[in-house]
């Protein structure tokens, strides 16, 4: 929940001091095709293609699960944003009107909403033991989300090219 949150307060924090909302970003083509990259690599690692080591000490402070958990908040919040962009346009619209501060608590609402079911699972926490988490589901799961991620990539790479990002690269093929 706080990785949620926090992600958040600093996504209102910067587009309160910039000036810029966060669907501007996805105008910038160096932003796209990093985006691009992030989908593509996290698609090959859900097929099992390779996975990610980090260093030893990364291990040693995730051994009690709150920085793993925390860095899982934030990812969701990243994640999330092309998603419930479309659905929060009009408060995103309404935030940029808003002092820096009343901004900042509009992202942070927004931050505490996404992160609400997380919290319910906190305050019960054996809706978890009725959830299987192993067998076929969760193989059929993991591929299905891995294509998504794959789909993903190749949406945000097609609108990275077909705006202009191809001759920006010096790629004039496209």
């Amino acid at each position: 929940m706080a990785g949620s949150l926090i992600f958040f307060a600093s996504l209102g924090v910067v587009s309160s001091l910039l000036g810029v909302m966060w669907g501007q970003f996805f105008q910038y083509p160096i932003f796209r095709i990093l985006l691009s990259l992030f989908f593509l690599a996290s698609a090959v690692a859900t097929f099992g293609g390779w996975s990610v080591r980090l260093p030893q000490a990364v291990y040693r402070l995730s051994r009690s699960g709150h920085l793993t958990a925390f860095l899982t908040g934030a990812l969701a919040g990243l994640l999330s944003t092309p998603c419930s962009g479309p659905f929060l346009g009009s408060v995103l619209a309404f935030a940029a009107t808003r002092p820096p501060m009343e901004s900042v608590a509009i992202f942070c609402a927004i931050g505490v909403g996404l992160a609400a079911p997380l919290g319910l699972l906190l305050l019960y926490p054996g809706l978890l033991a009725r959830i299987s988490f192993s067998g076929r589901w969760a193989v059929l799961l993991k591929r299905w989300l891995g294509v998504v991620l794959l789909g993903a990539a190749l949406f945000s790479s097609r609108i990275s090219f077909r705006h202009g990002c191809a001759s920006w690269a010096g790629w004039d093929w496209c």
